[in-house]
């Protein structure tokens, strides 16, 4: 009698990969004549390229893939309401943050991206000197002594402000970077002083003071005015509290605010930042008298 014969481990396995293979070849066949020339003679130049790494038909295996991972998101997408969920879940998180410790002050750090205000939060708020940053994704807040300090990132709109910080009557620093143009700092600060109800104090930080270029706070002041009259001109639209259409914009009848040149670097102009943020009271030497 013979010896019953034993199939060897995996036969079956590589049989149901055998199989498949003729499968993608049948996709490819069909869906080729639909496909650009172009785009054909592309596929064929590459699939023995990426057949050693991703094996036999590799464009079919490729374009299924990215089918799949797309399928996936739309199903992740209807799961969280359009990602309405995740939003939801942030504003909540962040309305926390706001409220977990008592205050009696708050400071509202603003400015176009890469303009210090991170740097500057942890200096102020954690008494760590030139920390190292990335550019922030979402704001970050912090207390000490009493007062609550917000970092806003530049890149978000001042329209999704929580209103609890803009009716605390914050103390804002807005930051420029002094050796850049002006037009972004101006986006912001227009964007600020349309959103708020009432005349804000602020104090302008023309920052990084002590690199080779920049400007001093008078030279931001005019610049950053006429910045500001630009986009008036250009977005009728816009309203601002103490600002009539069609005027030369005097910025004390706007904002009670005063510009200072400063550096975290340096330390340059910080005893007045220290000021302002304490005692809420703006340097009378950097303050422009109309």
């Amino acid at each position: 009698m013979g010896s019953p014969q034993v199939e060897a481990p995996g036969r079956e396995a590589e049989a149901v990969v055998m199989e498949s293979v003729p499968v993608r070849k049948m996709v490819r066949q069909a869906i080729f004549p639909y496909l650009p020339p172009p785009l054909v003679k592309g596929i064929r130049h590459a699939d023995p390229l990426l057949a050693p790494y991703v094996g036999e038909e590799p464009s079919i295996t490729i374009l299924g893939s990215l089918l799949i991972a797309y399928f996936i998101y739309q199903l992740l997408r209807v799961a969280t309401f359009g990602g309405k969920a995740i939003v939801d879940d942030e504003e909540e998180a962040l309305a926390k943050e706001l409220k977990q410790a008592s205050y009696s002050q708050t400071v509202l750090l603003l400015g176009p991206p890469r303009a210090g205000k991170t740097r500057l939060f942890y200096q102020l708020c954690h008494d760590v000197i030139n920390a190292k940053t990335a550019i922030s994704l979402r704001p970050n807040v912090g207390f000490k002594d009493e007062t609550r300090f917000m970092d806003y990132p530049g890149h978000l709109s001042l329209a999704a402000l929580p209103a609890d910080v803009l009716s605390s009557k914050p103390r804002i620093l807005l930051l420029i970077d002094a050796t850049q143009p002006m037009a972004a700092a101006a986006e912001v600060m227009l964007q600020f002083l349309t959103t708020c109800n009432t005349q804000p104090t602020l104090l302008v930080l023309c920052h990084q003071s002590d690199k080779a270029g920049a400007k001093n706070s008078k030279r931001v002041r005019l610049q950053l005015r006429t910045e500001l009259e630009r986009l008036l001109k250009t977005n009728v639209d816009q309203s601002m509290n103490g600002y009539t259409t069609g005027e030369p914009l005097v910025l004390e009848q706007v904002a009670t605010l005063a510009f200072v040149s400063t550096s975290t670097a340096s330390g340059s102009g910080m005893d007045d930042v220290m000021t302002f943020v304490k005692e809420g009271k703006l340097p009378e030497a950097a303050t422009t008298k109309r």
